[in-house]
């Protein structure tokens, strides 16, 4: 900050900034993702864990280095049922329904291949997880079907995804099956190649084991490129599923309890009508911050019980402010 600025006195003012410490920290060592979630278990508390926009905000200012882990991770053993009454999203994605409770795979079905993340069924009634681009056709089904199958066979080719679009426009949704009777309906109407059915494979679960309820995924992703999928922030905010084993930068989840300094600064103001809030002081105090390796720290003004972040000091005013507190004490 230049001093020369507030060279003749004119009043005092006075600012209180707070310094945070950051939510998440940066490492550079480009390691596998396993070996990113030990390095974080061991120095904070885990990989990065993203909850809402606001910790994608912070998220997005911690990165260092174009593309770097955070804490989520492919749950290859999770099915579920599509449902029609999805959460509504920028672009279309498949439902977060309740566990699958009744199946049928065919020996060996299913596999851990990300690729293969879409369930058809055959003649035979077997179920096998396949590649959710193939072409095949499709049953949908419908509620309260009166006098005939609640479910509606369509011998149109399509991906899994245009089949459940089809079927959700027209019908219910595709065809959810909840017992071995429904199970054998469904194969009587199968003259021979697979036909697709409403069973998905879409987890994505954080470390820490919660669901993903909040996601910035980049265009067409996540996809099916890799079998062990695991997520990566990127430096334009948006996520990638990369290899597992591939190495990568990381981002680590801080412990919580971090302290505040609230720090005050007598500025001198000249007789220039220049306003002291109208001066952006806390741009310059963190670029000084930044010139000496200070990145972990967040600067917030404080305001003063009658809401004004600066006021006329008294000569003998008592320092009542110099102390630590927590940063959501802050106003």
């Amino acid at each position: 900050m230049n001093a020369g600025a507030f060279s003749a006195l004119a009043f005092s003012g006075l600012f209180l900034a707070a310094l945070c410490a950051r939510l998440f920290t940066f490492h550079f060592e480009n390691i596998t993702f396993a070996a990113a979630r030990e390095r974080c278990q061991k120095d904070h508390t885990d990989l990065a864990v993203v909850r809402n926009a606001e910790d994608l905000s912070e998220l997005n200012s911690t990165m260092r280095r174009p593309i770097a882990w955070i804490g989520l991770r492919a749950d290859t053993a999770s099915w579920r049922w599509s449902e029609a009454n999805v959460v509504v999203r920028p672009q279309p994605r498949l439902s977060e329904s309740a566990g699958v409770q009744f199946t049928n795979w065919e020996s060996g079905k299913p596999g851990d291949a990300l690729h293969q993340s879409c369930a058809a069924v055959n003649s035979r009634g077997k179920w096998m997880d396949e590649n959710c681009q193939e072409m095949y056709s499709f049953i949908c089904y419908r509620d309260n079907a009166q006098n005939s199958s609640r479910f509606v066979p369509n011998l149109n080719k399509f991906n899994w995804m245009d089949a459940q679009t089809y079927c959700r426009w027209n019908y219910k949704d595709l065809a959810i099956v909840r017992d071995s009777a429904e199970n054998a309906e469904i194969a009587s109407m199968i003259p021979s190649e697979p036909f697709w059915i409403g069973l998905y494979r879409d987890s994505w679960k954080w470390v820490d084991g919660s669901p993903l309820t909040f996601e910035n995924w980049g265009q067409n992703a996540p996809n099916t490129q890799y079998a062990d999928a695991c997520a990566a922030a990127t430096v334009n905010g948006v996520w990638l599923n990369q290899k597992c084993g591939g190495g990568l930068p990381y981002v680590c989840h801080k412990k919580p309890g971090k302290k505040v300094s609230v720090v005050k600064v007598v500025l001198k103001k000249t007789d220039s009508p220049v306003d002291l809030e109208e001066l952006n002081i806390l741009q310059q105090v963190n670029q000084t911050l930044v010139s000496h390796g200070l990145t972990d720290v967040k600067l917030k003004w404080r305001k003063l019980p009658d809401g004004k972040i600066f006021h006329k000091k008294e000569e003998k005013e008592k320092h009542r402010h110099d102390k630590k507190e927590d940063c959501d004490l802050i106003p």
